[in-house]
């Protein structure tokens, strides 16, 4: 393989693909991404890299912006504009890696990358301040473990 390539799987079985990525999701939180956001914390001292760079940091935050003011599109159609400008801001942000998935296997498979990468985001911007909330305010962050049980009750 050449330097600097990227190698994609031809073929990727999965029995029940919604409890895959279920499954997916849950273990990058629980594994890596609270882990990491921990230390992060806890050294004061964040990385610049991996999905650390400025961009992957801004890109949460728009997505983290737009989804909470989205909703509010169904009270004033105006108010749409919002999450809309947070989307395309985080959209150009990340372009050359949504025209590779664009070029790799076609538009409908870029798009669908694209609405996975806005919800792998907001996962990420989530668990960021899941840790934030427990590094600085212990409380905080047992109170949303007791939310999170009661509702699986």
């Amino acid at each position: 393989m050449r330097k600097n390539t990227v190698s994609l799987l031809a073929l990727l079985i999965v029995s029940r693909p919604a409890e895959g990525a279920i499954h997916v999701f849950s273990a990058d939180i629980a594994q890596r991404a609270l882990p990491w956001s921990r230390l992060i914390l806890k050294s004061g001292q964040a990385p610049h890299d991996l999905n650390l760079t400025t961009e992957q940091r801004v890109s949460a935050a728009l997505v983290g912006l737009a989804a909470p003011t989205a909703p509010l599109g169904v009270l004033r159609l105006e108010l749409l504009g919002l999450p809309a400008a947070a989307l395309l801001a985080v959209a150009i942000l990340n372009r050359s890696l949504y025209t590779f998935f664009r070029r790799h296997s076609g538009s409908r498979f870029a798009a669908l990358c694209i609405a996975l990468h806005f919800l792998y985001d907001l996962c990420r911007g989530l668990t960021y301040l899941y840790a934030w909330l427990e590094h600085g305010t212990p409380g905080a962050a047992l109170a949303v473990q007791k939310l999170s049980r009661a509702g699986t009750r």
